[in-house]
């Protein structure tokens, strides 16, 4: 059958005809939406009454009246229409959470509070369990409307806790937002209590009991319930340890707010003295500091404040006697009526406050100290720090003196602390008790102190050093007061322990007090002081026996032999000493015996003697063997020491021995300064610690020079040509990573040391040796050798060798020669122009190593000088004059080269590409 959607008529016959067509009442629903509410409500009932298990039918029905409904009165019959309509949807579609939801929210926009709490009863009673969580939602959300009684929510959330215990937080908020403290406070107690609640917003066990606490002390006035609060704020002190701070403070301020201050000032004292951390010290000290200033200032600007009567007088009368009346000298007994306290004015209770404050400010470093020592109890500088503290408090009160407060306090430590977990060194505390017992009270008391320091002898310590510091400490007491003797004693009592033997001292368990170098020093000191030189002698020898013995403890023994003229057995110190300390600590003893013994005997009559000692040091030397493969690898030695000692053997030779071993003991000093250059600058490329005072090449051409000086004054100039070509074939050889430690300008300053490149070093010598040629006439030798060494010398980095070439030129050459030199200084300076410079770093950028780049850099020079000696040998066969033969130095350059790129080969590990510096050209 066919119907017209738009007619009525026929929609309403179809309907009559098949009244269960769902379809044709949405039709008619549809065609109704332009006519009246009553027609529409009409169809609608129609239609739910044809076919009332439609949840699409109600739905359009209750949607339709809640609109028509909005915004009119919670009285108009209309409303009471609507609400009836949603309970008769209920008796067929009571499953359905959405018309549930609808009809609550409905209730609650006209404000019906019981019919709105009935309705979601209903939906919890209708719908399974399952659902319930969607009904829970609006449930809480309308518990929470202003409109809805403090007491109706109550019991809405108590409901959904059974359920939900975790919601209790939530619960606890909106009781703190309306002020229901008591309440919270309950509530949140038996949510401690529950062993297995856990908490929704993440909080722990001890985060909820501060919530607890903050609120109790917050609101002590509103919260009934909660049987002695005060209570159980100190239970949550017991329980948590590291919010102890947090907890006293809530407890205080529990009953200031109940004007308590009393009993707030005794928490405040309680709280600082069971704090076991400085952090919760200091935050209970400046709470009470600022409840006293407030009160102090409350007294000053208005008065003093009311006090509850009937609160004093429940008070017994020791309770009643506080801080104010021991201030005042009135403390009563239990049988004075109370009566007998006599009330303070107000400007005294002001000055009492004033003076509480100030005592509570005066005594925080005590406090303080307290706490730092309850939280470590084994911190032995804190327990000194204390008697300082102590010595320093002039609070009254007290009726202890300083002193005996002090003895107590040592007697706390001692027998607090642990020696194995100990921080600091116990005898500290033995030292400082017995100091204080030194001095006590502005009088000498040895005596005591003498007990202090036997009872400290006879105890426990964590080594031998602590009680070796505390007998020297003795014995020092004892020199203070001019008492020699006894502190020698001490000091034969302290050592009576040592082993007679090295081999027992290898097997003797003792506390180790005889290891101290510190005692025993002081007791040679003594020994030498007070008593004989036999006495002083057996000291230092067990000192050296044992091994113990410092090299400047050993020269003052050798000194002191000297001083008695017992100048063998010094010297007999002197040679135990160099076999008993390696290099460098047996510098200093190998010089001193030396002048020694020069000075005592001379050379004359022992030069065979002097010589054997020197070959000994010579040998000893860590640069004369094989360094890498000698036992005594790790041993080094000072580049001043090797120096003075060469030098000064070499003086003695010349002197009282034969002219030609001083010279050969200066090239053996040539090769040792060398030797100990690659030695060092081996250890900077290995990345270990820099020495001091390192050779360098500077160090080098010194000693060419004294030997050169030395060896022209005997044997004349023209004998010196070999010491120069081999110092400059030294220098020249240097390898690269030495001279990349220079700067541009051929020197660099290195922790105070100034290093010189080996280049400018031969530089600087072949100007010397040139000067030599010049005053021998040897005016040719001289212009070769500076031809040779030009393409080594940047004229802008050396301009001293080219200003010393010009004026040799200036007075013994010619036009041509002069010309020849400018041409030379060109080409020199062309090839270290900034070309070359970028020419280099970019073969440095392809891969190439910096002994590559040098080599290449050198090749090009040499090349260049070929050149340039082909062009000048054919303009002088031109002229017929005789070209002059290659000079020694000369020939001495070439082969070095040729030596210098076998050693770069062989000798130098490659660098990487981290290591090399691509703004450097070495040549």
């Amino acid at each position: 059958m066919i119907v017209d959607p738009t007619d009525k008529a026929e929609i309403d016959d179809a309907i009559s005809k098949d009244p269960y067509s769902l379809s044709m009442w949405l039709t008619l629903i549809n065609l109704t939406n332009e006519d009246p509410w009553e027609e529409r409500q009409a169809v609608f009932e129609r239609a739910v009454s044809t076919l009332p298990g439609s949840y699409k039918l109600w739905r359009m029905y209750l949607s339709e009246f809640r609109k028509v409904t909005k915004g009119k009165a919670h009285n108009d019959p209309l409303v009471g229409s609507a609400i009836e309509a949603h309970e008769r949807s209920f008796v067929f579609l009571n499953k359905m959470p959405r018309l549930w939801i609808e009809f609550s929210s409905y209730l609650m926009s006209f404000k019906f509070v019981t019919l709105t709490r009935r309705a979601f009863d209903l939906a919890l009673r209708a719908l399974p369990i399952t659902q319930h969580h969607h009904i829970w939602r609006y449930y809480l959300e309308f518990a929470n409307k202003p409109f809805v009684p403090p007491e109706t929510a109550i019991l809405i959330y108590r409901r959904r806790i059974k359920l939900q215990p975790e919601l209790i937080e939530e619960f606890y908020e909106y009781l703190i937002s309306n002020d229901m403290f008591d309440e919270a406070a309950v509530t949140l107690i038996k949510f401690l209590n529950d062993p297995y609640a856990i908490s929704a917003t993440g909080k722990t066990k001890a985060q909820l009991w501060l919530v607890l606490c903050d609120l109790i002390a917050q609101h002590p006035n509103e919260i009934h319930s909660v049987p002695d609060p005060d209570l159980l704020i100190r239970e949550a002190i017991s329980k948590f340890t590291d919010t102890q701070g947090k907890l006293w403070v809530s407890l205080a301020n529990f009953f200031i707010r109940q004007a308590h201050f009393e009993r707030a000032r005794d928490v405040f004292e309680e709280g600082m003295k069971k704090v076991t951390t400085v952090q919760d010290f200091v935050l209970v000290f400046n709470e009470c500091a600022r409840m006293e200033e407030q009160l102090a200032s409350a007294m000053i600007s208005q008065g003093v404040p009311h006090r509850k009567k009937n609160r004093r007088a429940e008070l017994s009368v020791k309770e009643r006697t506080t801080f104010e009346d021991i201030l005042n000298g009135v403390v009563p007994s239990d049988d004075e009526p109370q009566h007998a306290i006599k009330p303070l004015s107000s400007k005294e209770q002001q000055a009492l406050a004033l003076d509480r404050l100030e005592y509570l400010v005066g005594t925080r470093s005590l406090r303080l100290s307290d706490a730092s020592l309850r939280q470590n109890p084994y911190a032995v500088g804190e327990w000194i720090k204390r008697a300082i503290l102590i010595a320093e408090d002039k609070t009254p009160f007290i009726h202890d003196s300083i002193g005996v407060r002090q003895k107590r306090m040592f007697e706390d430590a001692i027998e607090t602390i642990v020696p194995e977990q100990a921080v600091g060194r116990l005898s500290d505390v033995w030292i400082a008790y017995a100091r204080v017992c030194e001095e006590r009270e502005g009088e000498k008391d040895i005596p005591s102190a003498g007990s202090v320091f036997r009872r400290a002898t006879k105890a426990h310590f964590r080594g031998g050093d602590e009680m070796a510091s505390v007998w020297c400490e003795w014995i020092e007491m004892e020199l203070r007061h001019r008492r020699y003797i006894p502190a020698l004693e001490l000091a034969r009592e302290a050592l009576s322990s040592a082993p007679s033997t090295t081999t027992k001292a290898l097997h003797h368990k003792d506390n180790g007090v005889w290891k101290s170098l510190q005692l025993w020093t002081l007791y040679a000191d003594l020994a030498e002081s007070f008593s004989t030189l036999t006495e002083c002698r057996m000291c230092y020898d067990r000192m050296m026996e044992y091994q113990i013995i410092t090299p400047l403890v050993l020269l003052n023994y050798a000194a002191l032999l000297q001083q008695n003229n017992y100048f063998e057995d010094s010297f007999g110190v002197y040679e135990k000493g160099i076999h008993l300390f390696p290099f460098p600590q047996s510098e200093e003893i190998w010089q001193s015996y030396l002048l020694q013994f020069v000075k005592r005997y001379g050379v004359k009559g022992h030069l065979e003697r002097v010589r054997e000692m020197f070959d000994e040091l010579f040998t000893a030397l860590p640069v004369r063997a094989s360094f890498e493969n000698s036992k005594r690898k790790g041993e080094e030695v000072s580049v001043d020491f090797v120096r003075k000692v060469y030098v000064m053997a070499s003086q003695i030779e010349e002197e009282h021995g034969r002219i030609n071993r001083a010279m050969v003991l200066l090239a053996d000093c040539e090769k040792a300064l060398v030797t100990l250059l690659y030695t060092q600058q081996s250890r900077f490329r290995g990345g270990r610690s820099k020495e001091k005072r390192v050779c360098t090449a500077k160090d080098i051409l010194h000693i060419y020079v004294v030997h050169v000086a030395r060896y022209s004054h005997f044997f004349g100039p023209t004998k010196t040509r070999p010491i120069f070509e081999e110092g400059i074939r030294q220098l020249m050889s240097l390898p690269a990573f030495v001279r990349a430690l220079g700067e541009e300008k051929g020197e660099v300053t290195e922790n105070g040391v100034e290093l010189r490149d080996g280049v400018s070093c031969a530089i600087e010598l072949v100007l010397q040796y040139a000067k030599m040629e010049r005053t021998l006439g040897e005016i040719d030798r001289a212009r070769s050798l500076y031809q040779q060494m030009a393409r080594f010398a940047n004229p802008d980095v050396i301009p001293a060798f080219w200003d010393d070439w010009k004026q040799f030129e200036l007075r013994f050459g010619d036009t041509d020669t002069f010309k020849e030199m400018k041409r030379i200084q060109r080409t020199v300076q062309g090839s270290f122009s900034s070309s070359n410079f970028v020419q280099t770093n970019l073969l440095a950028a392809k891969g190439i190593t910096e002994d590559e780049v040098a080599k290449k850099a050198l090749s090009v020079a040499t090349d260049l000088e070929q050149k340039e000696l082909a062009r000048r040998r054919r303009r002088d066969e031109q002229k017929g004059m005789k070209v002059p033969e290659k000079s020694t130095v000369s020939e001495g350059i070439a082969q070095l080269r040729q030596q210098q790129e076998e050693t770069m080969l062989k000798d130098e590990p490659p660098k990487t590409a981290s290591n090399q510096n691509d703004e450097e050209i070495d040549l």
